[in-house]
């Protein structure tokens, strides 16, 4: 629900994120296969549930890892 991408930027007192987090941030999506959309997190499910959730918790370790 967008709590992820929140608390990162709530980690720092800057109003962006610094530009290797940016970096960072935008390629974290495409390794992990997840959208992002209008703040919302996308993931496409095909026939393995398990396997998506798994890519949506990697994508939000990552996300975490950055700070």
């Amino acid at each position: 629900m967008g709590e992820t991408l929140r608390w990162l930027d709530m980690q720092t007192s800057r109003q962006s994120l610094s530009k290797k987090q940016d970096s960072f941030l935008q390629d974290i999506p495409v390794t992990y296969g997840i959208e992002l959309y209008d703040g919302m997190l996308l993931v496409r499910v095909g026939d393995d549930l398990a396997e998506a959730i798994t890519r949506l918790v990697r994508f939000a370790i990552a996300v975490a890892n950055l700070w």
